[in-house]
């Protein structure tokens, strides 16, 4: 999946527009302050999206394969 795909989908659209937003890379900042603040703010959102995908995993019994594929990567 790619952001193209998360933004096309209906569930929790307005969520998924702003983890879109959260993810483009090409975003320029004006300072240093200004991407410091832009990290501090975006950093506790994607941690609870990343823990919402372990949970999801989990109870799904899927999380340790999705470990043993994501550690086969690196």
């Amino acid at each position: 999946m790619d952001i193209r795909d998360l933004e096309e989908m209906s569930i929790g659209d307005s969520r998924n527009t702003f983890l879109c937003n959260i993810m483009k890379s090409d975003r320029k900042f004006q300072s240093e302050q200004e991407e410091l603040e832009y990290l501090k703010t975006t950093k506790p959102f994607l941690c609870e999206e990343i823990l919402s995908c372990y949970t999801f995993l989990e109870e799904n019994g899927m999380l340790s394969r999705y470990f043993q594929e994501r550690d086969a990567f690196c």
